[in-house]
């Protein structure tokens, strides 16, 4: 019996001390933690959806973003993406965000959510905060059959996966769309450039509008010695 008590005893004892380690792990990150008392009720909203429908994720990434609007200059709110929190995004080049890492956070039902802001454009790059994204970021994929693009990069992963989220300091937050793929990309014109080799020919073959003839005035004129 009194060996039965110890093994429970330290069944519970090894229970507790893994729940310590994860804890820690999740929670006591050296980063600015948000306050989750301090969020809009209808953005915890919006995450709480997304982490519903994408349970294989534990880390997330909320950044900002800009929408193209029509006359290409005019931004009126601000907008937010939010999606897993890949490895690469941030040290993956020109497949990654062109940006320093997150430095702050909030712990939503025991899921970690790093916040883009602009102040880590603003400050030397924090070695303690990109250590704890590549820590905890989710493992990108090399190949992901749920995208128009099966070979995709870390930006397309979490593009393609992201929701886009509308707030603003007089705007009630909610959620914008459920495809960031099709909504928070560049619009693009169709530029339809000339044939440049044969413009290039074209060039050779015609002839100087003005021929220019070499100047021999100088060599015919005598020049005086040095006085």
């Amino acid at each position: 019996m009194k060996t039965i008590a110890l093994w429970i005893i330290g069944c519970l004892a090894l229970t507790a001390i893994g729940c310590t380690e994860r804890t820690d792990i999740r929670t006591e990150l050296p980063l600015n933690r948000i306050d989750t008392a301090k969020l809009r009720s209808e953005l915890k909203a919006v995450v709480r959806a997304y982490i519903k429908v994408h349970p294989q994720y534990k880390t997330f990434l909320l950044a900002p973003t800009e929408l193209p609007a029509d006359d290409w200059s005019v931004y009126p709110e601000t907008y937010f993406l939010i999606g897993p929190a890949f490895d690469g995004l941030y040290n993956g080049g020109e497949f990654g965000f062109v940006e320093s890492y997150p430095t702050s956070y909030f712990d939503l039902d025991g899921h970690i959510v790093f916040v883009k802001t602009i102040q880590e454009d603003l400050t030397i790059p924090d070695k303690a905060a990109i250590d704890t994204y590549n820590r905890l970021a989710e493992p990108q994929d090399t190949f992901d059959k749920g995208t128009p693009t099966p070979y995709v990069h870390p930006i397309k992963s979490y593009i393609f996966k992201a929701w886009v989220v509308e707030t603003g300091f007089k705007t009630t937050t909610k959620l914008l769309s459920t495809r960031a793929d099709t909504l928070a990309t560049v619009k693009r014109v169709p530029c339809n450039l000339p044939n440049m080799e044969l413009l290039y020919s074209n060039s050779k073959a015609r002839k100087p509008r003005h021929a220019t003839k070499k100047d021999t005035t100088l060599n015919d004129t005598a020049v005086a010695d040095s006085i």
